[in-house]
C-alpha cells in the first residue's frame, strides 16, 4: 500500500482464488467444478468494476508486492487445507507467532506508544486477527479453499461500505454495480451448491 494505490493494492491480492482455483485440484486430488471456475470469472469480472478508474499501472515495485501478496494469500488457503483439520488451529498459533518474531526489530521505530494506541492495537489482535482466524480454520474444514478464497472477497466489497458509514464518502456507480456482482456471485454459487441436482450438474 505504501509503494502503489490502495486499490491496487486491494485489487492485486483479490487475485487469490485465481490461484486457489487452479492449483486446489492438483494438491488435494479433487476435481475442477463448473462452478467454481464460472464463479471466479463473475467475480474478477466484478471486481474490475469495483475499483474501475483506480487502478492505475504506476507504481510498478508496489504493485509486484501486492501481486505477491494475492499468492501468498493464496498460499495460506490452500495449505491450511491441506493440512489435517486438528493442525490447523496451531498452524495460525505459531505462524502469527513466527511473524511476531520477525516484526520486533521495527518496534524500534515506534516512539511515544499511548495507552490508546496499544489498546487499539490489542483489541485488533483479539478480534480483527485472532477471533477472525479461529472462524476461518472452523469454516475452512467444512469448504473447498476456492469457495473459500472467494467468499474473503467480501471483506473489500464491504470496505466502501464501512467508509460510507465512517467518514460518509459515497462509492462510485461502477464500484456498487462491481460490488453488486460479487455479492450475487457468491450468494448464487452458496445456494447452487446447497441444490443435490445442480450441484452435480455443474461439476465437470
Amino acid at each position: 500500500i505504501k509503494n502503489t494505490t490502495a486499490a491496487n493494492a486491494i485489487f492485486l491480492q483479490s487475485t487469490a482464488p485465481i490461484y486457489v482455483l487452479i492449483f486446489e485440484p492438483l494438491l488435494t486430488n479433487s476435481r475442477y467444478e463448473k462452478i467454481n471456475i464460472i464463479s471466479v470469472a463473475i467475480v474478477f469480472i466484478g471486481m474490475i468494476l469495483f475499483f474501475v478508474g483506480k487502478i492505475s499501472s504506476q507504481h510498478l515495485e508496489g504493485n509486484i508486492y501486492a501481486l505477491l501478496s494475492g499468492v501468498f494469500f493464496a498460499a495460506l488457503f490452500l495449505g491450511l487445507k491441506k493440512n489435517k483439520a486438528e493442525y490447523q488451529l496451531s498452524s495460525i498459533f505459531y505462524g502469527n507467532i513466527i511473524v511476531s518474531v520477525f516484526c520486533i526489530p521495527f518496534l524500534a521505530g515506534i516512539q511515544n506508544i499511548s495507552f490508546s494506541n496499544l489498546w487499539m492495537v490489542v483489541f485488533l489482535g483479539i478480534f480483527q486477527i485472532g477471533l477472525a482466524y479461529a472462524s476461518f480454520s472452523f469454516g475452512l474444514r467444512r469448504i473447498q479453499a476456492v469457495e473459500a478464497s472467494i467468499i474473503a472477497l467480501i471483506e473489500p466489497v464491504l470496505n466502501p461500505v464501512w467508509v460510507f458509514i465512517g467518514y460518509g464518502e459515497v462509492p462510485s456507480v461502477m464500484a456498487i454495480i462491481g460490488g453488486i456482482i460479487i455479492l450475487s456471485a457468491i450468494a448464487a454459487r452458496t445456494l447452487l451448491m446447497g441444490t443435490p441436482v445442480l450441484k452435480a450438474r455443474l461439476k465437470l
